[in-house]
């Protein structure tokens, strides 16, 4: 019974008419892509169709673990409530044509500001969902409320942090001040895809520090027709040795490394990613096992001292 209401109070969460985040716009969100649909994630679809690794039922991860790979919908890839049309379409008009210089300083900013907004979003979703848990009396004695508490007040905390982030991005669009290092790396395309934003941390504590919580990595993983290009970066106010060493690391890899460093970042950093259907069908069953076995004992820390040990695209 409690997971039928927690499923239902989900579902209802997602279906919310969500207001766009764009500016102080007060219309009403559409479903918004993190990567342009018609021409990056277009470049892995077969058949319409991706891959990506979504939750499973909690009551069958002792069989299954915490997630599975699913095939989906192009229209339903890296996509959330974000931005209405109008904003949608005309904040990112540069990097959704087809002929866009998609390595320029506008491209990152422009993927990393919606990536940004993206995760504002969920943490609403998932804000809303269990403050309604919480107040749902039919759960009343059956759920440690202390700990629901624990997480309204935690995502509340994340809300307040990616608005202030959100503005950063919104004042850095609109003065050109060139307030972020970035590097683009362009390499043998690989069929994946992602793209994310995180904060990396030095231990199992949640850290609510306020300076901390800006000091992000911003990543974006384009495929294209010919490679795969990697845009990944920091703001120069908000950094760290490793941030700045992490983000540094990206550049001048073998296919080998590529794909480490690719598994490490799906694995442990991000979730925010895909694949085409053709390379998921080239996985081994074992690097499969071993990613969702990582995932369950580690549900994406972000420790940054913490490094996966195999690599899922081994062929």
């Amino acid at each position: 019974m409690i997971e039928r209401i927690f499923a239902e109070i989900g579902k209802k969460s997602n279906k919310k008419e969500w207001i766009c985040l764009a500016g102080q716009c007060d219309k009403v969100s559409i479903n918004s892509h993190f990567l342009q649909k018609n021409g990056i994630l277009k470049n892995l679809a077969d058949q319409g169709f991706l891959v990506e690794t979504k939750l499973t039922d909690p009551n069958h991860w002792k069989k299954t673990g915490p997630i599975e790979f699913k095939k989906i919908g192009i229209n339903q890839a890296l996509s959330l409530n974000v931005f209405c049309s109008n904003h949608d379409s005309n904040i990112f008009k540069s990097i959704e044509d087809f002929d866009s210089d998609l390595t320029s300083f506008k491209s990152f900013l422009l993927f990393s500001y919606r990536v940004t907004c993206a995760e504002l979003r969920k943490k609403q979703i998932h804000l809303d969902s269990y403050t309604q848990i919480l107040e749902d009396e039919r759960l009343d004695g059956k759920i440690k409320k202390e700990k629901i508490e624990s997480y309204c007040n935690g995502f509340y905390v994340g809300c307040i942090q990616l608005v202030r982030i959100k503005f950063i991005f919104e004042d850095e669009i609109r003065k050109n001040s060139n307030s972020f290092i970035y590097y683009s790396h362009v390499y043998e395309k690989i069929d994946v895809y992602a793209s994310a934003i995180f904060s990396p941390i030095d231990d199992d504590e949640f850290n609510f520090d306020e300076f901390e919580q800006l000091q992000n990595v911003y990543i974006h993983v384009i495929p294209r027709v010919q490679d795969t290009l990697i845009l990944v970066g920091y703001h120069k106010d908000y950094s760290t040795p490793w941030t700045e060493s992490y983000v540094k690391s990206w550049g001048g890899l073998s296919r080998t490394e590529l794909e480490f460093k690719l598994t490490d970042l799906f694995a442990e950093r991000i979730e925010n990613w895909g694949m085409s259907n053709r390379l998921y069908k080239e996985l081994k069953d074992e690097n499969i096992h071993k990613y969702i076995n990582y995932i369950k004992k580690s549900l994406v820390g972000n420790y940054k001292d913490l490094f996966v040990d195999f690599n899922l695209f081994e062929k």
